[in-house]
């Protein structure tokens, strides 16, 4: 009831701009990648992460900010969610790929391939 009533009163403005924003983007013709994280830690990277476009996820979500950096990076060098908006979300089964060293290899990120 929170998430689905109070969150969306609270947070009206701030939820028009960010949509305001992000049609902006992606109504440009530049390569882009709109990350969405979960509710943002403190804590230290984990290596795990989920990344899918339209993932659900709850204020009991949360995903670090050094495990968001680690994202971005690896976008910036791979482009696997070009064109895409992906929410981030720590994800305690998802074990690091030893192969890459990245938090998800390759059809295991949770997107079409992997979900």
């Amino acid at each position: 009831m929170f998430e689905r009533i109070f969150v969306p009163l609270r947070l009206r403005a701030e939820l028009a701009d960010k949509e305001r924003q992000e049609a902006v983007v992606t109504a440009s013709d530049l390569d882009s990648t709109i990350v969405r994280p979960a509710r943002l830690s403190n804590r230290p990277a984990t290596g795990r992460l989920r990344a899918q476009a339209r993932l659900p996820v709850s204020i009991r979500n949360s995903i670090s900010r050094a495990d968001v950096a680690q994202f971005v990076i690896r976008e910036l060098e791979h482009g696997d969610h070009l064109l895409t908006a992906p929410t981030l979300t720590t994800d305690h089964q998802l074990a690091a790929d030893p192969a890459t060293n990245s938090p998800a290899g390759p059809g295991r990120r949770g997107d079409a391939a992997g979900a």
